[in-house]
Parts: C-alpha cells; structure tokens; sequence
C-alpha cells in the first residue's frame, strides 16, 4: 500500500483512497468443470462520510477466462459491496493493514 509492504490478508473488498496505489494478488474461486467460462465482476463505487455532490456511481469490469480451451458453459460470480457509507467496513479494512514489523 503506497510503496510499504503491509503484511497479507484475505478480504473480499477493498478501501482505495483517492491517489492511493495498492498492489493486490486476486484470487477467484475458480470451477472444476472442464472447458467452464469463468467471469469475474469487480465493481468500485465510493465511500461517504458525509454530504456534498459526488458522483455516486458504481463501475464494472469482468474479468474472464477458460479452464480449458472450450466454451461450453459459463458462469458469473456477482460482487457484494459494502454500502456506500459503512464506516465499520472501513475501518475494520484500515486495522488490517500492519506493517511487516508488527506481531
């Protein structure tokens, strides 16, 4: 996070601020079944604290790819995002981040 090793940890969503880098390893739960699609959404939308005019929309990208080298079937796993003001989430996110010195 921002050029300092932070020690791993597992989440299913992340807090960016604005200007902020991140480096993330994505893990997805990929199918057993041969020759399956696998789609991945990964959506972003902002977090508020408080009022103002903001554009609150939420975008999407789809990450895909194929078990095999066949197309013959598909899935989509849909994200779950906080909502757009829960403040626990981030702030249970901001905890995770330890450095690689901390217990």
């Amino acid at each position: 996070v921002d050029a300092v090793y932070v020690k791993p940890f597992q989440t299913d969503a992340l807090v960016i601020t604005p200007g902020q880098t991140t480096n993330v390893l994505f893990t997805a739960n990929a199918s057993t079944n041969v020759g399956a699609v696998q789609q991945f959404f990964i959506a972003a939308r902002p977090f508020v604290t408080g009022g103002g005019t903001f554009d609150n929309s939420t975008v999407a990208g789809i990450m895909s790819y194929n078990i095999s080298n066949s197309n013959n079937s598909s899935s989509i796993m849909m994200p779950k995002l906080p909502s757009l003001n829960d403040t626990a989430f981030a702030a249970n996110f901001s905890a995770k981040l330890r450095s690689l010195a901390t217990s």
